[in-house]
């Protein structure tokens, strides 16, 4: 399974101890664990590869973006526009979401894949 999110960003701004963040969630219906593995792309700089996450079976995992790291201790750069490939050997449903507390209000953006 691939799926591709064009438009991510995960923007500075903070209200009362909430952070903006993002985060893809998937879900992992079979019985054994899957490894889902996240390639970002940018367009002023070389892609950013293999960030793993191994999901229980029967589980949920909400991949936090301000948080994950790659095999080479890589973090998501901030306030960057970045494409994400998502990956994983078993077909899976797949949510991004957004929460942007820049403005003065917070703003919630999410989409199925």
């Amino acid at each position: 399974m691939v799926r591709y999110i064009p438009d991510c960003f995960w923007p500075l701004g903070e209200k009362e101890g909430i952070i903006s963040h993002e985060a893809i969630c998937v879900i992992n219906t079979t019985e054994r664990p899957l490894r889902v593995t996240i390639n970002l792309y940018f367009t002023d700089r070389d892609m950013m590869k293999d960030f793993f996450v191994e999901v229980a079976p029967k589980r949920t995992a909400h991949i936090r973006m301000d948080q994950i790291e790659n095999s080479r201790g890589e973090r998501v750069p901030r306030n960057v526009p970045y494409a994400a490939e998502v990956l994983c050997d078993e077909e899976m449903p797949v949510q991004y979401s957004r929460l942007d507390n820049s403005g003065a209000a917070r703003t919630l953006m999410t989409t199925m894949l």
